[in-house]
């Protein structure tokens, strides 16, 4: 009995005298506007002991992360800490999710990054298909975000000779733009696509396809 009250006692003391980080919140969740190219998120966190601490690194998961803060970095009882991590959104849209291992002490804590990328031209949906037999007219969708800068310019079939079993046309309402697609009654079977063009916010063209699979 008196083994056990010692051993308690020591786990009791070891618990108290450990350096530890205590951290705000493990997972930073973060919603990029269009715009961004690189995204700054912050962990926060603070020597809960009463002894010196050593944070030794701060190592990204994916090459789409790098850690701005300087490593290693000593804390004093109650000293914070930042660790603060650029998140490259280019190429990226939806979310994404990512890890920070922190190596404090021998002690290795992983950080949850969650980042929200918006979509700046969204075509709903990308795949029509008809049933043997339909060749009824089907829409397509198109959706921009507010802050994009971008336009729509031109829908057409991609060639000449699709364009006579496949007619195309575009039309702008309140929130979107729609794109109509009407094959011929007697088309036969067919895979083709739908070329939809205009320009990115620094003048590029862009060009998105709709597949179209007739059976």
């Amino acid at each position: 009995m008196r083994l056990l009250f010692t051993l308690s006692f020591y786990l009791l003391l070891t618990s108290l005298t450990q350096a530890e980080l205590k951290w705000e919140s493990k997972t930073v969740k973060k919603e990029s506007k269009l715009s961004d190219k690189v995204l700054e998120l912050v962990f926060k966190a603070t020597n809960s002991s009463n002894k010196k601490l050593v944070v030794k690194s701060a190592k990204p998961s994916c090459d789409c992360m790098t850690v701005a803060s300087k490593f290693p970095v000593e804390l004093e009882p109650g000293e914070a800490l930042e660790v603060k991590v650029n998140y490259d959104t280019e190429g990226k849209v939806g979310l994404n999710r990512g890890r920070v291992t922190v190596d404090a002490d021998e002690k290795k804590e992983t950080l949850l990054v969650e980042v929200t990328i918006p979509t700046a031209v969204t075509l709903t949906p990308r795949f029509l298909i008809w049933k043997k037999g339909e060749r009824a007219e089907k829409l397509v969708t198109i959706k921009v975000h507010p802050d994009w800068q971008g336009s729509i310019d031109k829908a057409q079939v991609k060639s000449e000779k699709d364009a006579k079993e496949v007619a195309v046309s575009m039309t702008q309402e309140k929130d979107a733009t729609l794109v109509k697609i009407s094959p011929a009654q007697d088309l036969a079977k067919k895979r083709t696509w739908v070329i939809i063009s205009g320009k990115d916010e620094n003048g590029k063209t862009k060009e998105y396809r709709v597949y179209l699979i007739f059976n």
